[in-house]
């Protein structure tokens, strides 16, 4: 016998992914970010280089 759950958990389950795959970017965003800042901002200001 099959207990009936409702139509809630398929929209759970489609928000649960989603917020997954969100918090995934942000966070190899977060990860990626910092080296290229650091890259592209090595010519904008010579008179700093040591």
């Amino acid at each position: 016998m099959h207990l009936y759950i409702g139509p809630g958990i398929g929209a759970v389950t489609i928000v649960i992914v989603a917020l997954i795959l969100l918090i995934v970017l942000a966070s190899l965003a977060i990860v990626f970010i910092r080296p290229i800042k650091k890259f592209f901002g090595k010519g904008k200001n010579p008179e700093n280089d040591a």
